[in-house]
């Protein structure tokens, strides 16, 4: 009975191990099963993934593609305007130039006009200046002519008046001449041929005295110095009247 086994206990024994087996199988089966299940599942869940992002993807590529293109419109609409504001620029750096070369022209013509405008500014003031020393001349001159001419004319009407003084007394000299002379002649024929002579004679010289005044008149008329050579005349006259009378 020692050595000898209980065949029910072995039994048991063994059937204990079959069914563990058979649990582990089953177990591993489900494992397996559920692993197939999750892969399914991850793949399906992977793809579905994939798709929606392949979706975004594209989404977002068309979305770039678009804004790549209005980018490069634009892109090619600033290069057009910068284009353009460049050959603006271009042009207002030519005409700002061409305006400073205008305005260094202008601004050295200027320049010019005003050493122009000083050189006539100092050759006036000395114009100015030799008209004022010639306008001084000439008054001293005119002054110097007026006095030499009243001297003149003074002297021409002295000499006048001398001359009237002296033919008045020829005058009386032939009338007493001719007196005489009437005396001595005893015909009457000769008196009257001699006294025609004498009235021929005397009227001739008022004539000549006549012309002679009225020429000094008009001289002294046109020389403005009518009056005080007339003053000087009236004097002159009046004293060689005196001295005619003193005679």
């Amino acid at each position: 009975m020692g050595t000898g086994e209980d065949p029910s206990a072995e039994e048991i024994q063994s059937g204990g191990i079959n069914a563990a087996d058979m649990l582990c199988e089953q177990v591993i089966h489900l494992l397996q099963y559920l692993e197939n299940k999750l892969e399914k599942c991850a793949t399906v869940d992977l793809r579905e993934r994939l798709e929606a992002s392949q979706v975004a993807c594209n989404e977002e590529s068309r979305r770039v593609d678009e804004l790549t293109t209005d980018l490069e419109k634009k892109d090619q609409a600033h290069a057009v305007e910068v284009a353009e504001k460049v050959n603006a620029l271009k042009k207002c750096e030519a005409t700002r130039i061409l305006d400073q070369e205008v305005i260094e022209r202008l601004e050295a013509k200027c320049n010019e006009m005003r050493c122009q405008r000083s050189s006539a500014k100092e050759k006036l003031c000395e114009m100015e200046a030799k008209l004022s020393e010639a306008e001084e001349k000439n008054m001293q001159l005119v002054t110097q002519t007026n006095d030499a001419l009243i001297k003149k004319v003074n002297w021409c009407q002295r000499g006048f008046v001398l001359w009237q003084i002296e033919t008045q007394k020829w005058l009386e000299l032939r009338d007493l001449e001719r007196r005489a002379t009437a005396m001595i002649v005893c015909s009457v024929s000769g008196q009257r041929q001699l006294a025609m002579k004498l009235d021929a004679f005397l009227t001739s010289s008022c004539e000549a005295m006549a012309n002679l005044e009225l020429k000094l008149t008009d001289i002294l008329r046109r020389l403005g110095l009518d009056q005080k050579s007339d003053s000087t005349a009236t004097a002159d006259s009046a004293g060689g009247m005196l001295v005619w009378s003193s005679h």
